[in-house]
């Protein structure tokens, strides 16, 4: 059990919903799966320079309680920042799962 103290953040996770609009093109865009409570934690930085920007890859770890449905397809939104799940983990008695995550920078610069 992930100590209550321990989720500090409040994160938003996102999944991808794809639909059909009226005209019968393809739409889509990022909807709410739920709202919880979480730790987060920047574990690593790179910067590299990629499409004629300088970019930053920070990789975080996300632990929430467990929860049903959510997959490596979605993304957590923490303040402003967007956080791309590259691998879910969930411990063996299913009470909390981490996330790991990569947010990307890019700037201009």
């Amino acid at each position: 059990m992930v100590p209550a103290g321990m989720l500090r953040e409040r994160i938003v996770i996102e999944s991808l919903a794809t639909g059909v609009a009226v005209s019968g093109t393809p739409s889509g865009g990022w909807s709410e799966f739920c709202s919880v409570r979480a730790s987060v934690e920047e574990i690593t930085g790179k910067e590299g320079f990629e499409a004629g920007q300088n970019t930053a890859r920070l990789t975080h770890e996300v632990v929430i309680r467990w929860r049903a449905g959510v997959a490596s397809e979605m993304r957590v939104v923490w303040d402003s920042r967007v956080l791309q799940i590259q691998a879910v983990v969930s411990d063996r008695k299913r009470t909390s799962m981490t996330l790991a995550c990569e947010e990307r920078i890019e700037s201009d610069e």
